[in-house]
């Protein structure tokens, strides 16, 4: 699997993860979270409004996630708004 993230600023890290690998929350954290979420919003999106919101896969709604999420990420979306699982709030799920 391969986690980016875009903007009209740029994209962040790519993560590669091993075919078979389960993305639990630990590894979210620190290979996603950590390594390139949270990195490339301190660096690009301090002056500008946005929002960062995940879809509904497990290791999303884990209590240490969403704490992490929280913690660092001003903009970020709450679980009680996450929009339903729509595939046009995530076109890079269908474009690969």
């Amino acid at each position: 699997m391969v986690w980016g993230g875009i903007s009209d600023l740029g994209r962040a890290k790519l993560v590669f993860v091993q075919q078979g690998i389960e993305i639990y929350v630990e590894l979210h954290l620190k290979q996603i979270l950590e390594y390139a979420v949270i990195p490339w919003t301190e660096w690009n999106a301090t002056d500008i409004e946005w929002a960062f919101h995940q879809d509904c896969a497990p290791a999303h709604g884990e209590k240490k996630a969403l704490e992490c999420c929280g913690s660092n990420l001003p903009c970020f979306w709450r679980k009680d708004v996450w929009p339903s699982n729509s595939p046009d709030l995530s076109p890079l799920d269908i474009a690969a």
